[in-house]
């Protein structure tokens, strides 16, 4: 049990994903030419959180708690680091979280903690605390990603899991998709991550499908669990804003999902999914208004309604 608690740890530390912070603006009354200095030695103390030096990382997260609200802006790298593999440097990056944002600091603990002391059930509570926060929780973003990729790898490895068939792989999952959407929707990674997951069964092109296109035959098949996950990630993606960075393909990876049709009527179909996540994005999804009055032509009465109603929204 304590090797298999070890080996859970130690996954959900390598696949933390640190992104840049957004930096606050400099307070107005330092003296001019000041903000310049103290963003560079910000800079200079993120470069060393995430530099490959153990000890620099654990004085960098300490330094950094030193500051206390002038550490702000390094709030989203002391989220990424609190999944750090040296348990070193998580413990340094968590207490100068305490310091600079004390507000993030008991949920992220929780959160990156998973596994070695804290149950499924404290972790989901803190993952909704987070999501209550709404966007001033934006820097906890890298430990919610690195939360669903850990959710994911259950699922993909039965035998590390500490649930039934996968069952903490999923609780974990579908509250983070939903605290990503609420602290901080627009985070490259966040929508990288959803769309690999909306397209998983499938190799999908880049660009929109031609006039006689047809959907490539599935590259893998997917876990009854994975099924759900790309489900819920195909409407993830219909909660997108157009303001995303990556909207064009999020439209474009929906409209590919429309061609994957399941004839077995008790398997939840992606392109049902995807003609309502059309929908849902109204005008901004006007490149799929072709290829959803194709599917109003489908022979099957579902996919005529659905296809019908997302046209509404769009072309309202």
């Amino acid at each position: 049990m304590l090797q298999t608690s070890k080996s859970l740890v130690l996954l959900f530390s390598l696949l933390v994903t640190i992104d840049g912070p957004k930096a606050d603006k400099p307070k107005a009354d330092k003296p001019k030419g000041e903000p310049a200095k103290e963003d560079s030695r910000l800079a200079s103390l993120e470069k060393r959180l995430k530099g490959k030096n153990i000890n620099d990382r654990v004085k960098a997260a300490q330094e950094i708690g030193e500051l206390g609200d002038d550490g702000k802006p390094l709030a989203k790298a002391l989220c990424a680091a609190a999944t750090d593999p040296s348990p070193k440097v998580a413990e340094a990056a968590l207490a100068a979280l305490e310091k600079v944002r004390p507000d993030l600091h008991k949920p992220v603990a929780i959160i990156a903690t998973y596994n070695q002391i804290n149950p499924t059930e404290r972790v989901l509570h803190a993952i909704g605390d987070i999501t209550k926060m709404g966007q001033d929780a934006a820097p906890a973003a890298p430990t919610i990603l690195s939360c669903i990729r850990f959710g994911i790898a259950l699922l993909n490895q039965p035998s590390l899991d500490v649930g039934p068939s996968g069952r903490h792989g999923e609780e974990l999952i579908y509250p983070c998709l939903e605290a990503m959407l609420a602290i901080d929707p627009d985070n490259v990674a966040f929508t990288k991550l959803v769309l690999q997951y909306a397209s998983e069964r499938f190799k999908i092109p880049g660009h929109l499908p031609g006039p006689k296109t047809s959907l490539a035959p599935p590259i893998q098949d997917l876990s009854a669990p994975m099924q759900k996950v790309r489900s819920a990630a195909i409407k993830t993606l219909g909660k997108l804003k157009e303001s995303n960075p990556q909207h064009k393909q999020v439209v474009c990876v929906l409209v590919w999902c429309l061609y994957d049709q399941p004839t077995d009527r008790f398997t939840a179909s992606p392109a049902y999914e995807a003609a309502q996540s059309l929908g849902s994005l109204g005008p901004a999804a006007k490149e799929a208004v072709p290829y959803l009055k194709k599917l109003k032509s489908h022979p099957d009465q579902i996919y005529r309604d659905v296809a019908e109603e997302a046209l509404k929204k769009i072309e309202r």
